[in-house]
């Protein structure tokens, strides 16, 4: 039975270790060790268990010993006058055998006692240098286990801090990419301004209207050169600062970006009143 428990655990242990189960294949381990020591435990005392029958044969002989004792005892007592010096040597041969025989006896049982208690500290000694082995491998398998599990939490924050980082390159060129588009956007429109602008020169600076066309587009180009320069600025901030400070960098912008946008309104409806004021070639 214990032979088949040990198999049992053995093949437990093995499969605990196959899943990595560390900690319940150490706790395994030591019922594999108690129940190898129960296994030499019950083979020492198989060994020895001739003692017992030792004990039983000698106690039989004494107990002949005692009849035989007894009986020469009744034979002088019932014998005649003349044979009681004989007969008192034999019973005094009889009881010196008889305590002989009992010393011997005392004297081997003496021996397997001993015997037995150095076996059984043999045993002990045996099993607690086991334990202590199991106990100091089971510690260095926990030791190993947490050294791993810190491996694995130190990649773990090693990747999320590269993903981290790759969103936040990701987000840099997303915003480029958007700046690229909405500066492109524009400056296409600034384009077509300053186009129209050339054109209206083109027919002529006697006509109030065409002044004021002119006027009107040269505010359009300041506006759209500053909404481009002011998109750029805020771009830049959000892709090359940290979060909480880019966005504090980027409202500095935006409100300096307003501010200029209404001092080119200003100057241009400045420049128009005064165009279409003064004296000048009639409108077309």
């Amino acid at each position: 039975k214990r032979k088949e428990n040990l198999k049992t655990l053995a093949a437990l242990e093995s499969e605990q270790m196959q899943t990595g189960n560390l900690r319940a294949a150490a706790v395994t381990r030591v019922a594999i060790a108690q129940e190898e020591a129960d296994i030499e435990r019950d083979a020492a005392i198989k060994k020895h268990g001739d003692l017992e029958v030792f004990q039983q044969t000698h106690t039989a002989k004494m107990k002949a010993i005692n009849a035989k004792f007894n009986a020469d005892i009744a034979a002088i007592t019932e014998g005649e006058t003349d044979a009681s010096d004989k007969t008192s040597k034999e019973a005094d041969k009889a009881a010196a055998e008889k305590e002989a025989l009992e010393q011997k006896f005392l004297e081997q049982r003496i021996q397997a006692q001993e015997h037995q208690g150095m076996l059984n500290n043999d045993l002990t000694t045996a099993h607690q240098a086991k334990m202590d082995l199991l106990l100091e491998q089971q510690q260095e398998e926990l030791d190993n286990a947490a050294e791993h599990n810190a491996s694995i939490t130190e990649l773990t924050k090693a990747h999320e801090i590269e993903r981290a980082n790759l969103k936040a390159e990701n987000a840099k060129e997303q915003i480029k990419m958007d700046e690229k588009v909405a500066t492109t956007k524009k400056k296409i429109d600034l384009a077509m301004a300053k186009s129209a602008i050339s054109i209206l020169s083109s027919l002529g600076q006697n006509s109030k209207k065409v002044q004021v066309a002119m006027l009107a587009a040269e505010v359009g180009v300041g506006l759209a050169e500053n909404s481009i320069n002011t998109t750029v600025g805020m771009s830049r901030a959000f892709a090359d600062l940290p979060y909480p400070v880019a966005q504090g960098v980027a409202g500095k912008i935006a409100i300096l970006g307003k501010i200029n946008a209404a001092a080119i309104i200003a100057a241009g409806a400045m420049k128009i009143h005064t165009a279409t004021s003064g004296g000048g070639g009639g409108g077309g």
